[in-house]
């Protein structure tokens, strides 16, 4: 039962970051909106809350075969990310760099992993679902970001794209370290890291410099 109870910690912090996401892609599409961004992205962002409410619910259903009554805290619903001072149209595309581009890569590489290893019914009925609508979300902020870079310099995005990495790999609730979840679609922080890293330098940073944004 140990391992069930810290398999369901880290799908109840899950369930929470989903509902964060959703707040954040809902965020975005009313800035690409207000900004006259392609109706292609607006209706890109806001089909991504959507899904990250679902995976939220397919995130509760694990927690309840897993530890059944376990809460996720109250999610932290702000629906803008960057500095204070950038218009929105600019907060819009850092929203989608840091979001899509940044967290929703590494999240795909992470989840193709867990899939491979996932053996727990609920566990794996989520990871599927989420890993069939990361590349999604992840393609939302490639999309935006090449808009962008075809209008003008996206260079300014440059200071901040360390932070936007740190964010994405301290995402995830680490684990017990010494227990094997990956039955329940749980990476250790070891393995997590590695993927990362490697998603990091053949996806997420040479898109990045191919675009100007680094």
């Amino acid at each position: 039962m140990r391992r069930e109870r810290a398999a369901a910690r880290v799908w109840a912090f899950r369930e929470r970051t989903e509902l964060e996401a959703a707040a954040l892609f809902d965020g975005l599409a009313r800035d690409l909106e207000s900004s006259g961004a392609p109706l292609a992205l607006v209706q890109l962002a806001a089909r991504c809350g959507d899904d990250e409410r679902e995976h939220a619910v397919r995130c509760r259903a694990v927690v309840d075969a897993l530890d059944p009554g376990l809460e996720a805290g109250a999610p932290d619903l702000r629906s803008t990310l960057g500095p204070g001072s950038l218009s929105v149209e600019a907060r819009a595309l850092y929203a989608s760099v840091a979001v899509g581009c940044v967290t929703e890569s590494l999240s795909t590489a992470l989840l193709l992993e867990m899939r491979a290893h996932v053996t727990h019914p609920e566990a794996r009925a989520a990871v599927a679902a989420i890993a069939r609508d990361e590349p999604r979300h992840s393609q939302l902020g490639w999309a935006h970001l090449a808009h962008a870079a075809s209008r003008g310099s996206v260079a300014w995005l440059r200071p901040h794209v360390d932070a936007m990495v740190r964010a994405a790999r301290g995402a995830e609730s680490p684990p017990e370290p010494d227990l094997d979840l990956r039955p329940f679609g749980i990476l250790d922080a070891k393995r997590a890291d590695e993927i990362c890293a490697d998603a990091l330098e053949r996806v997420v940073l040479p898109g990045l410099r191919l675009h100007g944004a680094i």
